[in-house]
């Protein structure tokens, strides 16, 4: 079974809302729309990720095989995401933080709101988020950026509609995986 589908979005704040809408139109067309709302918060977070870091426009694929759904989002910058550990008392955090403000510019990227390995204080959570949610995910180069996928896995009483020959798909997702006929898969 192989469906395969991609939007461009711009670097636009109503773009991580957008995406969400066109995966879920997928998965709801595709007959897996029980991994929707398990698939919204991460989507949102790549999303995010990729216009706020990259700066440029970002393509969200879907694709779907018998075993997993896989969306990845590719961005024009090669810096691959970073899986910051979890913030431990945030509470602590944010008192550091907070005597600093006065002196800080509004961008939530100054470095002056980093506080230890997690990171900025009003950041560093999407790729934990995704981690979590996530069957397996990955970062693939390419040629002018990169793609940051994740899979989960199709439900266990889902069947694939009927099985196609890919005419309109890659060879592979994004993440690598080939795509084969219903019944090769």
């Amino acid at each position: 079974m192989c469906q395969q589908a991609a939007v461009t979005l711009p670097v636009d704040p109503r773009s991580a809302g957008r995406a969400r809408e066109f995966v879920g139109e997928r998965c709801v067309g595709w007959g897996v729309d029980g991994v929707c709302d398990d698939v919204d918060l991460p989507v949102s977070e790549l999303v995010t990720n990729a216009l706020l870091h990259s700066r440029t426009e970002a393509t969200v694929t879907v694709s779907l095989t018998r075993r997993f759904l896989e969306i990845a989002v590719s961005d024009g910058n090669p810096r691959p995401p970073v899986l910051r550990p979890v913030r431990a008392n945030l509470l602590t955090d944010i008192d550091k933080v907070a005597g600093r403000l006065s002196d800080l510019p509004l961008d939530p990227r100054d470095e002056g709101l980093h506080v230890g390995d997690a990171g900025a204080i009003t950041a560093g959570r999407g790729m934990l988020i995704v981690d979590a949610v996530a069957d397996e995910w990955g970062v693939s180069e390419l040629a002018a950026g990169k793609a940051v996928w994740f899979r989960v896995s199709t439900p266990a009483v889902w069947s694939p509609p009927q099985p196609c020959a890919c005419p309109q798909a890659t060879a592979t997702t994004p993440g690598g995986a080939p795509f084969r006929h219903a019944d090769a898969d």
